[in-house]
This record gives structure tokens, sequence and C-alpha cells, in this order.
């Protein structure tokens, strides 16, 4: 949950602390319940990764077993998919377009972007396989049904594996990983994510602090969070440091930063999600290999990361497994791995949903902070496991047009964001709802004359909340219509960003004074 209005400082951050304790008194509530099992994959599976596309959760590549013995493992092109029911548990897995190389080690390099799945990096083989130095992507069709796999330009001579990859507006960011001979990295590749999904040239980002593999990374509040993670080839030492790193309006990567919270007790080998401003953690590996099926979770704030808090889950998936976020309903999936290294590949698969407490506490707390402003906002519905739209709109679909409601003088995010990159003028990104009344309000307010007249002050990008919602997790907005400035440097400006209507004359004043 985010709002920047100086004047509350101290309400703003019990906003973030309060949603987090209303999450660890729910997981408390629950027990070991909080995590779901589902239909079981259809046969043992480790080293892959995982993806929600629309109403569809697919796993892919890594290996798999014809039996429940070791020994029957081999690695695989092999994907398959199962369809989100309306209670959260999926269906019965079938087969869909295999990747045209088998992957491993891609169980935290798989992300999704507006509905396309990117597989980065990762070995053709368990152990001493050749490490891979693209990218593999595909769209889905409606019925979940995969178009044939494209591979991407080279991202460095060398392949990695163990990468983390992330996604933000527009791009997707490789972060660190294990070189073939190089052993880890503190390199960042970053691509452009056009409309369609297609990729254009890897450039070089910001280098990490330290060298990192087996880390944990996600997008949430406006930045890229790195946490825990190995620095070098060896097992351990295990790194305790939090690291973050601003997203830019481009979508590309500020500097990185050392952030004051570390963790408590340093992890890597864990499978990432991000859901709403929670960066999770689930069944990681701590110093001396010690294996664990703990879920591990921090809420972003304005003011930072809150403290990490841990809950045994008891799922026996404690290595290599991998967690997929999807993004309309607020749940995560997770399933394959292992019991323990060596031992027989897991068919188990699980899901997290965050639960109706911990919304109605976020609920209550955004409440009373808009009463304190006297603003009047609305929230986007609240994703639920027992919420499926029907027929889904795929993301890339309607990347590249315009929402119907848009004023004139507005443009899709990715068109806006090449404008303020060519023309090097500020960008406002309005995210709203149609169906909110305080919406309705605010497009009154930009239909006129007066609005038409500080157009050409700025890019102006218009974003419909539920066609993108990982636009808005990614960027931190729980509540429209919200506002969000950024300079001609393309830097968030924070203090600028605003939850509620604006009046033209307000936007002028804003718009006018970013440098």
């Amino acid at each position: 949950m985010r709002h920047d209005d100086e004047r509350h400082p101290v309400l703003r951050t019990v906003i973030g602390v309060f949603c987090c304790l209303a999450l660890v008194a729910e997981l408390s509530a629950q027990g070991q319940q909080f995590v779901y099992r589902t239909t079981n994959l259809p046969t043992g599976r480790a080293f892959g990764g995982t993806a929600v596309l629309g109403d569809y959760v697919y796993y892919l590549g890594g290996s798999q077993a014809t039996g429940d013995e070791a020994a029957t493992e081999s690695v695989s092109t092999s994907v398959v998919k199962a369809q989100i029911l309306p209670n959260g548990r999926v269906g019965a897995w079938e087969q869909t377009t295999p990747l045209p190389q088998p992957r491993h080690y891609i169980e935290n390099a798989t992300l999704v972007l507006n509905d396309v799945v990117y597989i980065v990096g990762g070995s053709s083989l368990p152990l001493n396989g050749d490490r891979y130095n693209t990218a593999l992507f595909s769209r889905p069709l409606p019925n979940g049904t995969l178009l044939p796999w494209t591979e991407s330009q080279p991202f460095a001579p060398d392949g990695l594996s163990t990468i983390t990859a992330v996604s933000t507006p527009g791009h997707i960011h490789i972060i660190g990983g294990l070189g073939q001979a190089d052993g880890a990295s503190n390199k960042v590749y970053s691509n452009t994510i056009y409309a369609d999904g297609s990729m254009g040239s890897w450039t070089a980002g910001p280098t990490l602090p330290i060298p990192l593999w087996y880390h944990s990374a996600g997008a949430a509040g406006g930045r890229v969070y790195v946490w825990g993670g190995l620095p070098t080839s060896a097992p351990q030492p295990v790194s305790p440091l939090m690291l973050s790193a601003p997203i830019l309006g481009s979508g590309k990567l500020g500097p990185w930063r050392r952030e004051a919270r570390a963790l408590e007790l340093p992890f890597y080998s864990a499978s990432t999600a991000v859901a709403g401003n929670y960066l999770m953690s689930f069944s990681p590996r701590y110093t001396d290999g010690v294996k664990s099926n703990d879920v591990w979770y921090a809420a972003v704030t304005p003011q930072g990361v809150s403290n990490w808090f841990r809950r045994p889950s008891g799922v026996p998936n404690q290595v290599y497994h991998a967690a997929a976020p999807d993004y309309r309903r607020g749940a995560i999936y997770f399933g394959g791995g292992r019991t323990n290294s060596g031992e027989a590949m897991l068919k188990d698969f699980f899901f997290f949903s965050l639960g109706s407490a911990a919304r109605d506490q976020a609920e209550k707390a955004w409440l009373a902070a808009q009463q304190a402003h006297q603003n009047t906002v609305a929230a986007f519905p609240a994703p639920t496991a027992g919420q499926q739209q029907a027929p889904t709109t795929l993301t890339y679909t309607t990347a590249s047009t315009l929402s119907a409601g848009a004023i004139k003088g507005f443009q899709t995010y990715a068109d806006a964001q090449a404008s303020a990159s060519s023309q090097r003028l500020p960008m406002v990104v309005y995210f709203t709802m149609e169906t909110a009344q305080p919406c309705r309000e605010q497009r009154q307010m930009l239909d006129s004359a007066e609005f038409q007249q500080i157009a050409p002050k700025a890019t102006w990008a218009w974003v419909e909340t539920k066609d993108f919602p990982q636009l808005a997790q990614q960027l931190g907005v729980y509540r429209v219509p919200t506002w969000v400035f950024y300079d001609r440097a393309g830097n968030e400006v924070q203090t600028a960003r605003t939850v509620g209507v604006k009046t033209v004359p307000d936007l002028a004043k804003i718009v006018l004074a970013l440098p």
C-alpha cells in the first residue's frame, strides 16, 4: 500500500506495518493451512519454471521422472498446463508446446510480463551442462496453448544458470547468476519488451554491489529488491543483504542501494514471488545447506521494507521447486522439486493466496488514511483465488491499444515511455478504473480545454488497472485514481505521487515544476 503525502509520514508507516502484521496474524490463525494442495503434476518435476498466463498455470522444462525412482530422471523440454479453477485450485494437466531445448536450473529465471512467458539462461544438464546465454519466449492462445517458442539474441558471450530474472514495465532484467567458469556474477542485463512480447537487444544495467547466485528478487512499490543468495561458487557464506534499485520511467533500473533491513537468518535457493506489496520466498536453504519448508515474507512500504517474517508451511517441497504469482487473483502457485537432494522428484503442486483478513485490514487502513486526507478514492477489486475473469483478456492483446475511456492527450504506457525518452519530457502515469466513481469525476476534469492546454508539457500514460494488474503491482498502485510523476531523467518524483482526484490546476502546478 502506498501514499506519499509528506504531511502524514507516521500514518504511512503505520499502514505498512499494520498490513504486514495483519498477514502475520492471518497466517498464525491458519496454522499450517495457509498453503493449499491442488492437482499433482503428471510426473515428478524439478529444476524447471512455473508461470501463470491468463487462466492457466504452466510447468516448464527442468527435469522429469517416468517413475518414483531418481534413476528414471532425465532433462526435459516438456511444458504442461492446467486451467485455474474459480476456487483457486487447478484442473487436469496436459501437454502444450515444448521448449526447443531442455533448460535446467530456471526456477527463478522463468517470468511473465504482459501475459508473455520468458525463460532466461539456464543449463542443458543437471550438473556439468552448458549454460545458455539467450532467453526463450512464447505467448498463449485463449485456450492456454502456447505459440511456438522464439529465442532472443545472446545477452553475453557466456551463459548463466541459477539466474534471478525480474520484469518491470516494458523490460526484463537478468540479475546475477552462476557462470560456467567465472563463478558468481554481479552483472545485470536488461532487454526492452515490445507490446507484442518480442524482445530487443540486451544492454548492460547497473551492476550489483556483490556477485550473487541462488538469490531472490522481485519488483514491488516502484523498486526491484534482491535478497539472500550466495556470493561465491561455494554453498557458503550466505548473504544477509537486501539490495534495491529504483524502476525508472523508462522501465530500466537505477543504481543499487543497500537496504537498512537485512535478513535475520540468511538464506538461498528459495523460489520467489511477489503478492501485492509482499516479497515472498518459499522453502529456502540456510547456512551449511540446511533445508526448510519455511515461507519468508516482508511488506514493501514507502519507508522501505518491513521486518521479515517466517512461517513453516508443512509442504514436502524443500529444494528445486518453482513459484509463480497470479497477478489477477492474488495467488502464488508452486510445485515440483524434491524433499532432499538426490531423492525422487515430486509431483506435488500447491497454491498460496493472500487471504481475506489481510486484505480487509489493509482496506481499513487505506480508508482511514484517505479520510484523514479528505480525499475520495476507490479500490480496484481485490484479487482472490475465488474470482476468475471469464473470458480473460490476455494483456498482450491490449498492450498496444489505448483504453476506450482514455482522454485526448493520453497514450498507452509503452507509447508514453517511448515519447518521454525521445522528447526528453516528464512522464505522468494515470492509473484508473472506468467503473469507479472518483475516476469518472477525474475524467470530466480531463475532458476539458483547460487540460488540453497543459497536455504538451509532458507525456501522459493512461492505464486501466483491471487490464494491467502486473503493472500496478510493479509500481505500487493499489488504489484509483493514482497519479505517478517522472522527471525528464526518468526518476519518479516520490513527493508528487498522488492518490485521489486531481484538479487540472493542481496537475499543471506539479508538471511545470518537474525538473
